[in-house]
Order: C-alpha cells, then structure tokens, then sequence
C-alpha cells in the first residue's frame, strides 16, 4: 500500500473534523472527557483520547510514562528508496522479485529488500466505482528497495543530509550488490534520488497491563516493534478496528465506555504481543545472527 493513498483513503470523509499542523503535546482527564493541549497552543476536548501517534507517543509518555523506547537497528535494512517500474524493468527483474515483499541475504551479510507496488488498476481511478466522492493521487506503480551499503559507508543522520548524500548512498548500495544477480544492482541503480530516506528503526517494550481510562492506545504507540514480520500496519489496523467496534456499544448503551475500552486493550494486549515478541526473537536471526554462527563456524 502506498502511504500517501492509504492516509488519503482514511482521511477522505472527514471534513473538518480532521485538523492537522499541531501536534497533541500533552492532556488532562476528568470524569467527563478528555483536553489535549496542542503545539500551537490551543486546546481540544472529547469523550475519549486514542493515542496513535507513533513510536515515541507523546500520549503514551503521559498514559504509560514507564513504558521504554529501545532504539535499535536491522542489518542491512534502513535506507529505502524508490524505482519506477517501467516495461523495461519488467523484464530484468526476476519474478520472483515481484511477488510481494522480498529480503535477499548473501554470505557477506549483505541484504536487500523490494517490495512491489503494482495495483491491479490506476490508483486514482479506483474509486470511481466504489467511492466517486473519493480523490487520490495518481501513483505509478513502481519497487520500493531497501539495501545495504557498502563496507565502511557511514550513513548520517537525516538532518545532517545535504544534496549529495543520496547519491552517495545509492552509489554505495550498488557496490554492496555488485557481486549479485546483474538485477540487483540495474534496481539500485534506478533508485529516484529524491525519494531516498532513512528510518530510524527501534521498538518499545509494551506494559504489561494497566488500568483503562478514557485514554487509550493504537498502533506503534501500543506495541511498536521491528518490521522483521510486516505486522506492524496490520496490527494499528486491527486495533483501530476494535477499538470502534467497543465505542460503538458504548454508544449504544450496550456497555460502559471506560469498560469498553478496557476490553479493547485486553483483546489488543492478548493479539498484538505475541507477535511482539515474535520480532523479538526473529530479528536475532534476521538481524545477523545466524550469517555470525555460520562464519564461526
């Protein structure tokens, strides 16, 4: 999924319930609602509060305060780009590049990971059918590649990048590859400079439990973890969907609202970290560890 689609397609019927440009820095809970205070300086109230603001959640920092962020990495992995998959692409690209999500590892421990974004039909005519009052962006459809650098390629932070650092880092992808399938490197080489990024990659170790309240969580600012399985989106997902799926028999009158959300976070707490845990242990293979005891040994 295409992030700027996926947010056009949630924000699509909003209106002006949806007010973007300041972020909620903190909040007040009383009996009756909750007030969040924004960056600019002014104040919002509701019944409820959701949390889903990412990794480092300033909602969460408030709510769960004891809640750790482990900042980490994952060999290989970090600085992504874009590749316009054009006809002749196409053909250079092995199939088996194109069916979903793919990480290519060799001996030396490089890594490479595409994913292909190839809708079944032009993006912005897709909801004409379903959705006529929708408007999205046209998108081409194209890779998106992460890949590892070259030995001793230091990657700086990205406020400290200038105009050349992308092409320095494409450049040094390329060399880390050049030894692969002549695909590999034809694929760096056509990276868009100007979609090259890095992320920061770490995780949070969740709270066990705690007591519901008017605030609530979803998403990263939950359970944030490494994008070793590609659960994460799946996950906010899901919860944003229970989640309303309990308001909503609050609303009803079927239930209380703090005890609505109670249920939701227990259910969220009983799916989501399971699959926590699961990058946990996987990225200690993922991460280097297995190419590690292979050369050892």
């Amino acid at each position: 999924m295409h992030r700027r689609t996926l947010r056009q397609i949630l924000s699509a019927r909003l209106g002006d319930a949806l007010q973007v440009g300041a972020a909620v820095t903190g909040y007040t809970e009383d009996p009756d609602g909750v007030t969040v205070t924004l960056a600019d300086g002014r104040t919002a109230r509701g019944d409820v509060l959701v949390g889903a603001d990412g990794i480092r959640s300033a909602v969460r920092a408030q709510r769960l305060p004891e809640v750790p962020i482990i900042p980490t990495g994952v060999r290989g992995i970090g600085v992504y780009g874009r590749v316009p998959l054009t006809p002749e692409l196409r053909e250079i690209v092995p199939a088996t590049l194109m069916d979903g999500v793919v990480i290519a590892v060799d001996r030396a421990g490089s890594r490479m990971l595409v994913g292909v974004f190839d809708p079944r039909q032009p993006v912005h005519e897709a909801p004409k059918t379903i959705a006529p009052d929708v408007t999205l962006d046209p998108v081409g459809p194209y890779l998106m590649v992460s890949c590892s650098v070259a030995p001793g390629t230091e990657v700086p932070p990205s406020a400290e990048w200038t105009d050349e650092t992308p092409g320095m880092l494409r450049d040094s992808m390329r060399r880390a590859v050049a030894d692969w399938h002549p695909a590999a490197a034809e694929i760096v080489g056509r990276m868009d400079l100007e979609s090259i990024f890095m992320i920061p990659f770490g995780f949070i170790i969740p709270a066990t439990t705690w007591v519901p309240s008017r605030v609530t969580l979803v998403g990263d600012a939950a359970h944030a973890m490494l994008p070793t399985i590609g659960m994460g989106a799946n996950l906010a997902l899901r919860d944003a969907e229970h989640l309303v799926e309990q308001l909503c028999r609050a609303g009803r009158g079927e239930s209380e609202l703090v005890a609505a959300i109670g249920v939701y976070e227990q259910d969220m707490r009983d799916v989501a970290y399971p699959f926590h845990a699961m990058t946990l242990d996987h990225d200690k293979n993922f991460g280097g560890g297995a190419l590690a005891q292979a050369s050892d040994a």
